[in-house]
């Protein structure tokens, strides 16, 4: 099973580092699920340097959107996605 993630966003160069965008996708319920029930919730964490984005700084900073195997469309665009086994077939990844 593989789990893809991308993002993407126009804008200026800033400086090394301290400008620099990460996102880390946090799983309520661990990231491994094999012959059992599916319940989690993906969080997305946004740092810009290391501080965390929150509130309006998140919102003029861009938009998460989540994906389902390379959909076109966004199943989610907000911070939390939360995911149960009838949403999933067989093998998924979220981006």
């Amino acid at each position: 099973t593989t789990t893809s993630y991308s993002v993407s966003r126009n804008g200026t160069n800033g400086a090394n580092g301290a400008d620099a965008f990460n996102i880390a996708i946090i799983s309520s319920n661990g990231t491994i699920f094999k012959n059992t029930e599916i319940a989690t919730t993906l969080t997305a964490k946004v740092f810009k340097g290391a501080t965390e984005l929150t509130g309006s700084a998140l919102t003029s900073a861009g938009t998460i959107k989540w994906y389902k195997d390379g959909s076109s469309t966004a199943l989610a665009v907000h911070l939390l996605l939360q995911l149960e086994i009838s949403q999933i077939a067989e093998v998924m990844s979220h981006s």
